[in-house]
């Protein structure tokens, strides 16, 4: 039996999909809630899809196995200790940029872990430790004021 694997297209489709029913799930829950709801259920579905979007958006940035075996040889330029742990902080990383501090110093990890590669997986980690600088800032501002 063969390996089939997702084109790389398919990682926001399916992230989108993905949390269109947990959102749909969580705005479920809030029309169920007998006083009034807290949450719009509209913004449930909107924060769902958004979140399972970027997330499979990323996930299809970093996925190696959609590259071709040209692009191979340009990955990486020296030798890691473990891809596979590069690798996990990365995409760690990449999963929890929106949580303040946590976000920062996993996306931190994760660009020293990958210092040495080339391509998908080293661009999304430094876009993640980007958004996760911005989302930290703001976070210590509305902390400190």
């Amino acid at each position: 039996m063969r390996n089939m694997r997702f084109p790389w297209w398919a990682g926001p489709i399916v992230g989108a999909l993905a949390g269109l029913y947990i959102g749909a799930k969580v705005a479920a829950e809030e029309v169920a809630k007998k006083p009034a709801p807290h949450l719009s259920p509209t913004g449930c579905i909107v924060t769902g899809f958004a979140i399972g979007t970027a997330v499979g958006f990323l996930i299809s940035l970093v996925e190696f196995s959609t590259l071709r075996s040209s692009d191979q040889e340009t990955v990486s330029s020296s030798p890691s200790v473990s891809p596979v742990l590069d690798r996990f902080f990365a995409l760690i990383g990449i999963g929890l940029f929106f949580v303040p501090v946590v976000g920062l110093v996993l996306n931190a990890i994760a660009l020293v872990a990958t210092r040495h590669e080339r391509g998908r997986l080293r661009t999304a980690s430094w876009i993640a430790a980007a958004l996760s600088l911005v989302l930290s800032a703001i976070f210590l501002g509305i902390v400190l004021s």
